[in-house]
């Protein structure tokens, strides 16, 4: 069963100050369909619904269900004026929010609803079809960024390269790509690393037959994720015609991708400041907020979304520092390796 998706109908008859982006309203509005993204929509309708589906069922109405020959699931919005919603289910057994209405006028009428009306249009399938095509791709990139973190990680603690094989974006096949780490002289402790610019030299080499997926992957998140200014990163091709890349990051930005601290996603404010100093945070989530440009909590409690900081300049957090001391290991992990 897919995650339950609202018909392009039952958004246009809800309030829109109920939306938490009206973005997608705007959208519809001007017949914006080819940039239309329902998938994860921010609104309590929906949201009930996919609170209730990951559980099981949501309530049947009785009277909806038993003139419709066939389930029809209540949802609600417990804010407000109480807005409550019916949702069905397609010929393939996924959930679509159908219609809707105020508390009252929705318990008044959604027994008479002529629900096979109701259903989506061919045009929202394939709407649907062109999101889940792009989700996974972004879920392929988020998987190729946290291979890399991890091999970039596990240099950093035994030394010399490390290489990832893992599966392509199609069915079958598989990528594999290599990295290699340097540093500079560590910095004596946590203060200077903080204020100091030495640098880990980070290489990444594709294998030969790596598709275009992988480059564009590489090129467009890994390297990125390390140091957003591309005057910065120097690719080249090898006389075997194979891509490689080398990007220097600070001994700070260093111990931020070390620390991997737990992080909690739940709360996060709709407005988030760039930030100004490098958080520890749990490097899956660091990964999913940069891929996703999604907000991650730093274990100071600071909220900042990655893709939005430049982070290779900016120094630690003091107060995660503090919160959870990691530069110092990190420091004498380089030392160690010489």
């Amino acid at each position: 069963m897919r995650e339950v998706r609202p018909t392009i109908k039952v958004l246009k008859t809800l309030p829109r100050e109920t939306f938490g982006d009206t973005t997608v309203l705007d959208l519809i509005a001007n017949s914006a369909f080819e940039r239309l993204e329902l998938f994860g929509l921010d609104h309590p309708l929906l949201d009930d619904a996919r609170k209730r589906f990951e559980h099981g069922m949501p309530d049947r109405h009785v009277a909806a269900s038993k003139a419709f020959g066939a389930p029809v699931f209540e949802v609600r919005d417990r804010t407000g004026a109480a807005w409550r919603g019916a949702v069905i289910l397609d010929e393939q057994g996924d959930p679509w929010l159908v219609w809707a209405g105020q508390h009252n006028h929705f318990h008044n009428q959604v027994a008479t609803l002529a629900f096979d009306s109701l259903l989506p249009s061919p045009a929202e399938y394939k709407i649907r079809a062109r999101e889940e095509v792009s989700a996974r791709a972004l879920a392929w990139k988020s998987d190729v960024l946290g291979r890399f973190v991890s091999a970039l990680q596990e240099c950093v603690r035994s030394g010399g390269e490390h290489t990832v094989t893992m599966p392509g974006i199609s069915e079958g096949t598989r990528v594999s790509f290599t990295v290699t780490a340097e540093h500079d002289e560590p910095a004596s402790d946590a203060h200077e690393a903080q204020h100091r610019d030495s640098l880990l030299t980070v290489t990444l080499r594709l294998g030969q037959s790596a598709s275009s997926e992988l480059h564009q992957a590489v090129q467009t998140v890994c390297l990125p994720f390390l140091e957003p200014d591309p005057s910065k990163v120097e690719p080249w091709y090898d006389q075997n015609n194979t891509f490689n890349a080398m990007v220097s990051i600070t001994q700070a930005r260093l111990v931020q991708l070390m620390a991997d601290m737990p992080e909690y996603k739940e709360g996060a404010p709709r407005d988030v400041a760039a930030a100004t100093h490098l958080h520890y945070v749990g490097t899956t989530f660091l990964v999913d907020g940069f891929v996703n440009s999604i907000p991650v909590r730093g274990v100071c409690g600071a909220w900042f979304i990655p893709s939005r900081s430049d982070a290779s300049g900016l120094p630690i957090c003091p107060q995660c520092e503090d919160e959870k001391p990691a530069a110092q290991a990190v420091l004498d992990l380089l030392r160690r390796q010489g």
